[in-house]
């Protein structure tokens, strides 16, 4: 029996990390074992938390050489969070494990970055996975989003290139319909009020 390798994606504030939990809590209630790992590109800590407050701990991953040497045979399903922030080898490794070993890996992460590009290891995820789900939110107009905007929160100017790793959330980005992505201002997104 070979395992299995899903990318859930989304733009941020849809729900990915809750349901990483979720399924987390329900795998284990159900007597599989399980592990939660996040690349340490994600700086916060060594916890995955939603913003409806649920929290889950895990391992941290610093290179493609530790995600290597940790010993998946104990585990049933491997949850990885923040996986747009892995390697191109780190995803084929993954890729690897899931056909040699009885393990299903999750990996939840955004799709692309608020400039509009494939992360890395989205990009690697969407070309070789088993699965590929996409989860939904809303923009603000009430049409799905499906970009990320990155603000400044002083001004509200949108920006449109800086750097692509800065964990953080509310208060420089939402997510967005691909009409008010093009806004130069948040000001200019429907039903927006500061």
């Amino acid at each position: 029996m070979i395992g299995k390798l899903i990318f859930v994606s989304s733009v941020m504030n849809a729900g990915k990390t809750a349901r990483l939990i979720q399924l987390n809590f329900d795998f284990k209630r159900i007597g599989k074992r399980t592990m939660v790992i996040k690349p340490s590109q994600d700086t916060r800590d060594n916890k995955i938390k939603s913003r409806n407050g649920l929290e889950a701990d895990c391992e941290m991953i610093h290179s493609t050489e530790e995600l290597k040497r940790y010993n998946f045979n104990s585990v049933d399903i491997l949850f990885i969070d923040e996986s747009q922030f892995l390697t191109t080898d780190e995803v084929n490794y993954l890729r690897q494990l899931s056909m040699s070993l009885p393990i299903t890996i999750y990996c939840f992460g955004l799709k692309s970055d608020f400039m509009g590009n494939l992360f890395e290891g989205s990009k690697r995820l969407i070309e070789i996975c088993d699965k590929n789900e996409e989860l939904s939110t809303l923009c603000l107009c009430g049409e799905e989003a499906v970009m990320n905007l990155k603000y400044d929160n002083t001004t509200g100017d949108v920006m449109k290139n800086g750097d692509v790793v800065e964990c953080g959330g509310d208060d420089m980005y939402m997510p967005v319909c691909y009409r008010h992505w093009l806004v130069s201002n948040i000001s200019e997104i429907d039903n927006y009020s500061k």
